[in-house]
């Protein structure tokens, strides 16, 4: 038995031993990967017990599979995918493993997924590492499905697999080569036809000389150029006839020739100028390049050489110089200029900007100008391009670091091909200078105006203090202000009040005010005082800092003087050295005068109005003991006016009116009923039904109410309110049944107040009838004997707002 298992074992391996030479010969032919994995497929199907077989093969990233597998029998067909890597823990181990990987049955190992398997029906599964160099290129694989079940292969048909997978890597790294050494042929052969293309359709002359030096090929730009035809140039030694002229119009001698030193010594020659003779007669300058085509051990060299024509640029050369002389007779900068380099400069540009001549040629105007650039120019090229010149403001630095500003008038022209351009520059340092002047004399105008209006319309000492810093900062473009007043008329320490920064990120402390002569001076003498440079004024050290670090180089002390007296100071600091001029010195000096002014009438105005309200609440004071001394005689209707106040009051700003006006309603509900103090005590407590008499007489008090309250000079119209309170909107009302709009709005509320107040609480002929029906009447009387929008708002108040009277 032994002896029969040794013969089967023998005769497999001879099976696959041809099996494999027989790959070897149909992979060998194999021009795609396909054909070599349906070879690698038909082999394993023909001598091993399994029919179905796939490869993966790895992208360069490792992060997807390409999946293939081939067809099953005549009628199939082979199927493709790619496939994600990452998160898939069965790809993971066979991208990354050296040997073969077994699944003996897919239904229940852990590393494959269970709903492919489901889906696709995988039992056993055995996937073989295709390695090329130590490399993982992918795998190849097969295995059961379905009804097949399960089944390892034999240790024979795992060497068998290993096999066809390593002659598979072996045919995909021929095919991989072969492919890309047909790609790099089709490209070199493309890149050497796009340089024929690209030599014929060059507008510079491409000349070839052998290392003998005999001329093997030329362009047709070279023919142009030359006024040569090719077959006049072929088989020549020189591309051009001698004499040879060099840049200064000698003689060149034949071994200076460039591409002649180029074919004896293999060093590259650039733009080397030479003339010769056209065979029309005419001189032709050309620009030379010449490099060796191939370096060797040892001259001679083949040699390419490039040529153009720059016999256009020579001669604008020579009328440059011409026009050289006309450009250092003019008074300003005057620079020719190519793209943005310099080409010609006159005197005024050398003198104005500290460099000579030959420093300037060749710079670009960016050099020295610190404010224009490339966009900026292109830009205006581009907007302007219409106009036959270009005008704009910019500005020069010098050679030794001076900044000015220039008026800049720019022409561009073309001449034989090449765009130029003329500017003309003028130094605007003066005009600017009194630009300046007006621009600050005009701005200290308008902060003066500004500050004027800040008089107007502040209402408190402090509201003009720091609208008049923000205005100085704002308006006036000072970097930062100070206002410090005195304690009192006979304590002149100053206190700081008010200050305002031009950099908010920079706030200075107000209690670290500047001290130093000029405060001192300004303090003593009653006359603003300058600090003309922070720098060198004698300023505490931390101050100083502080307003070096703020952007501050001058400063102006103006003392603040009202009829009282000296009341302050105010200090204001620019960014500049030496900022204020003797025009803006003067307006300011008038903006203080106004500013002190303004500061004592914001004193007295304050002082008034305390005295107001010291009256006011005398006033109120009064009306307050008036409902007092009227509750005191009607016990039964205690705290009734002041609940229709409270709730006059809330209706009032319900409807949107100020605190001031809603006040007074206030007020007037708590007196409503003070002409009941003529009303005999007896009738107002009376338990039951009041006569008509009697009612009568109890409608008198509103009467009584205006005769008490309209001879007190009240600032409200208290009498007014409350003699109205008992009209009605359709005239039903009392004493004088006046209607509609004519009853002041403020007596509509009180009505709707007192209505709800009386029928809500307790009364001598009734007890309370609840918040409830006191709204349902209100409502019921809505439009015909109460304002709409007051009911509106009152049962709001109410239902909305959650009101009571406490």
């Amino acid at each position: 038995m032994a002896e029969q298992l040794d013969i089967d074992f023998l005769l497999q391996r001879d099976r696959h031993a041809e099996a494999l030479l027989e790959l070897s010969r149909r992979i060998e032919g194999a021009n795609t990967e396909r054909d070599a994995f349906d070879a690698g497929f038909d082999i394993l199907r023909a001598n091993t017990g399994y029919q179905h077989y796939w490869v993966f093969i790895l992208d360069e990233d490792n992060r997807h599979a390409h999946y293939y597998m081939g067809s099953t029998g005549p009628e199939s067909d082979p199927s493709t995918a790619t496939l994600t890597i990452s998160g898939d823990p069965m790809l993971e181990e066979i991208v990354t493993s050296r040997d073969i990987v077994l699944v003996e049955d897919a239904r229940t190992d852990p590393r494959t997924n269970k709903e492919i398997v489901a889906r696709v029906g995988n039992r056993t599964i055995i996937n073989v590492p295709i390695v090329l160099n130590a490399s993982n290129l992918g795998a190849v694989g097969t295995g059961t499905f379905g009804d097949e079940g399960v089944r390892l292969p034999s240790s024979a048909e795992q060497d068998f697999l290993k096999a066809v997978a390593s002659q598979l890597a072996i045919s995909l790294d021929r095919i991989h080569n072969r492919n890309e050494w047909q790609r790099a042929e089709k490209e070199l052969q493309a890149g050497e036809a796009r340089n024929r293309s690209l030599i014929l359709a060059m507008a510079e002359g491409v000349v070839f000389q052998n290392a003998d030096g005999v001329i093997t090929s030329a362009n047709p730009a070279a023919e142009r150029t030359l006024g040569l035809n090719a077959g006049t140039l072929l088989g020549q030694t020189s591309m051009v006839p001698l004499p040879v002229l060099t840049s200064d119009g000698r003689s060149m001698a034949e071994d200076r020739l460039p591409w002649n030193v180029t074919r004896n010594t293999g060093l590259t020659q650039t733009s080397v100028t030479l003339g010769t003779k056209k065979p029309d007669g005419s001189t032709v300058w050309l620009s030379v390049n010449t490099s060796p085509v191939e370096a060797g051990e040892s001259a001679p060299y083949a040699v390419v050489t490039t040529f153009r024509d720059v016999t256009g640029q020579r001669e604008m050369q020579q009328q440059l110089r011409m026009l050289q002389v006309a450009l250092d007779g003019v008074s300003d900068c005057a620079f020719m200029m190519e793209d943005d380099r310099i080409v010609q400069v006159n005197q005024g540009a050398c003198r104005s900007l500290g460099y000579s001549k030959d420093e300037l040629i060749g710079m670009s105007v960016f050099d020295f100008d610190p404010v224009l650039t490339p966009e900026h120019l292109q830009h205006l090229i581009t907007t302007t391009s219409d106009k036959p010149a270009i005008a704009f403001e910019s500005t020069h630095r010098a050679r030794d670091g001076r900044v000015f500003p220039v008026e800049v008038e720019v022409s561009p022209f073309t001449y034989d091909g090449r765009h130029l351009a003329m500017a003309l520059t003028r130094d605007i340092s003066e005009r600017r200078k009194n630009e300046e002047s007006l621009r600050r004399l005009n701005r200290t105008l308008l902060t003066l105006s500004s500050g004027n209006e800040a008089l107007i319309r502040a209402g408190s000492e402090m509201e003009l203090l720091h609208r008049m810093c923000h205005i100085l900062v704002e308006v006036g473009g000072h970097r930062a202000v100070w206002i410090e007043l005195t304690k009192g008329p006979d304590d002149k320490e100053l206190i700081p009040s008010a200050s305002a920064t031009a950099d908010e990120s920079l706030r200075l402390d107000p209690k670290r005010v500047p001290r130093g002569n000029a405060l001192a001076e300004a303090l003593s003498s009653g006359e603003p005082k300058l600090i003309v440079d922070i720098y060198f004024d004698a300023l505490e050290a931390d101050v100083r800092a502080d307003l070096l670090k703020a952007g501050c180089r001058s400063g102006l002390v103006l003392p603040l003087i009202a009829s009282r007296g000296l009341i302050g100071v105010l200090s204001i600091f620019a960014e500049n050295a030496d900022a204020f001029d003797k025009a803006e010195l003067d307006l300011l000096k008038e903006l203080a005068d106004d500013l002190a002014y303004g500061i004592q009438a914001q004193r007295i105005h304050a002082e008034q109005r305390e005295s107001v309200t010291r009256l006011r609440r005398t006033m109120e004071s009064t009306i307050v003991a008036l409902a007092n001394t009227l509750e005191l005689r009607d016990p039964y209707t205690a705290g009734h006016q002041r609940r229709v106040a409270t709730l006059a009051k809330a209706v009032a700003l319900r409807l949107g009116f100020d605190e001031e006006r809603a006040e007074a309603i206030y007020l007037a509900g708590m007196i409503h009923d003070i002409g009941k103090i003529y009303v005999p005590s007896e009738v107002l407590t009376r338990p039951g039904k009041l006569t008509p008499l009697e009612y009568s007489l109890v409608q008198t008090h509103v009467e009584a109410a205006y005769g008490i309250l309209h001879p007190i000079d009240f600032p409200w119209p208290l009498a007014d309110i409350v003699y109205q309170h008992h009209e009605r909107l359709d005239g039903s009302g009392y004493p004088r049944g006046i209607r509609g709009e004519d009853i002041v709005l403020d007596s509509r509320i009180l009505a709707v107040a007192d209505v709800v107040e009386a029928m809500s609480t307790h009364r001598p002929y009734r007890p309370g009838l609840g918040i409830d029906a006191a709204l349902a009447e209100i409502v019921a009387g809505k439009e015909r004997l109460f304002d709409p929008a007051v009911v509106d708002n009152c049962v709001a108040l109410f239902r909305e707002d959650g009101f009571n009277f406490g």
